[in-house]
């Protein structure tokens, strides 16, 4: 977590179904930006489950000068209530994709802001693509980096798709379940996270499991399953999102029906959310409206790619 000092503002915003939403506001280094100076960039975090990183995007933004105004989602990070401290029960009510889309509104409104140009990566492109298409008139432009489109992201990785990229991950996920689920390794491995009624310890292989296998996929190339030390409260959101295929949010639809200026940029290596998830978005949206780039690297946001990141938010 990001110390509170090094924030200019923060807070918490009180939304609907009992949650509070965290929110801050900084700026990154760098000169004022002439033309732009006055319009912040709203930063869309990934997951689902994640947490705003303000200390990453500080340096994805470095040298731009730009204003960012984060929120956590709902059940994440710093907002109320948190899967750490509360019931799981209390972290999932309300906890929807399109409560998320609606609490950016929500967070803007609060701080008077009315205009922003829009920034998501990975989940958090998901939810950029459906704000900017729910409310256009908040948002001058977008950039989605990362593409994540929802379901068929998730068929990608749980169904196994991308085992033709990455085959020993999928061997690897089939071998730490039972014989009868092997079938479907992943969507086993989500419901044993969230099963309350299970052994602590069969919850955190599960989750660790998981973790090892994805960050496998997402690593620069291919290298051995480490498993990691996690928090089993920091990652139920993300399992609930899973078995519940993101609330299927339509992000293709949506971009079909976007009306301001919108940029992709993708990683040409990205096995986590391949190439074609940017093609497909890239082919919804009105062609007058796009420009779409790609960056040498995977799934995190690269040197190259952090480069036409600041490009584009230092040409407005």
């Amino acid at each position: 977590m990001d110390e509170p000092e090094h924030l200019e503002r923060s807070g918490h915003l009180d939304v609907t179904d009992g949650h509070a939403i965290w929110w801050a506001e900084f700026v990154a280094d760098g000169p004022a930006l002439r033309g732009g100076a006055d319009i912040p960039v709203l930063c869309l975090h990934g997951g689902p489950g994640g947490a705003t990183s303000v200390g990453d995007l500080r340096t994805a933004f470095a040298g731009t000068g730009r204003r960012l105004i984060v929120f956590d989602q709902r059940g994440c990070g710093r907002s109320r209530p948190n899967p750490s401290q509360d019931s799981f029960d209390r972290c999932l009510a309300g906890n929807t994709t399109n409560d998320l889309v609606d609490d950016a509104a929500r967070v803007l409104a609060s701080l008077g802001v009315n205009r922003v140009d829009l920034y998501g990566r990975s989940w958090g492109s998901t939810l950029a693509v459906l704000v900017a298409a729910r409310f256009p008139d908040l948002i001058r432009r977008a950039i989605f980096a990362s593409i994540f489109l929802g379901s068929w992201d998730i068929d990608w990785v749980d169904r196994g798709k991308f085992a033709t990229m990455r085959p020993h991950v999928w061997e690897y996920w089939q071998s730490v379940v039972p014989a009868d689920h092997r079938s479907d390794p992943v969507a086993h491995l989500h419901a044993t996270v969230l099963d309350e009624s299970a052994e602590e310890s069969r919850r955190l292989e599960a989750l660790q499991a998981l973790v090892a296998g994805e960050s496998a996929i997402g690593a620069a190339s291919i290298g051995p399953i480490e498993t990691e030390m996690v928090d089993i409260a920091g990652h139920l959101v993300y399992s609930h999102y899973m078995m519940e295929r993101c609330f299927e949010p339509g992000i293709v639809e949506a971009a079909a029906t976007l009306s301001v200026p919108a940029s992709i940029l993708h990683g040409a290596h990205d096995c986590l959310c391949p190439p074609s998830a940017a093609v497909e978005l890239a082919n919804a949206i009105p062609t007058d409206l796009l420009s779409l780039y790609w960056y040498e690297g995977s799934h995190a946001l690269s040197v190259d790619g952090a480069r036409w990141l600041r490009h584009l938010v230092s040409n407005v």
